[in-house]
């Protein structure tokens, strides 16, 4: 899991949105443990799940309650990565990249934050 706060969080402030992260995460069935790394404006926290073969939900599955637990966490953009297929392909984790280029950051800046908001409502993607 890796999440990042608005931009010119502070660390306390940051701190503060981890400590709800960890809240939701305890007694997820299927997780075994995890730890959670603060740094200024950014949460990263590694899970490990319970063996595959004694538990219940499949990897998936438990993202999915995790994604439905920090629905209410405010300030943050949390996002979970897939890393089953780790090895098996070149280059980052995420199923689907999509890269805008062009001369003004302030346009691309419009735009993706409008393909963001369309593949969110049309629930299309997660974890954007």
């Amino acid at each position: 899991l890796s999440a990042q706060t608005n931009p010119g969080d502070s660390l306390e402030k940051t701190d503060q949105i981890s400590k709800l992260i960890e809240e939701r995460m305890k007694g997820v069935e299927g997780i075994e443990g995890f730890i959670v790394s603060v740094g200024v404006g950014s949460i990263f926290s590694p899970i490990k799940l319970i063996p595959k073969d004694e538990r219940k939900m499949s990897h998936t599955e438990i993202m999915s309650v995790l994604r439905e637990r920090f629905k209410d966490v405010k300030g943050v953009r949390i996002n979970m990565r897939d890393i089953s297929a780790r090895n098996l392909t070149a280059g980052r984790l995420n199923p689907v990249a999509v890269g805008l280029r062009g001369p003004s950051l302030e346009v691309l800046n419009e735009k993706s934050q409008e393909l963001i908001k369309e593949l969110e409502e049309r629930n299309l993607a997660i974890d954007l």
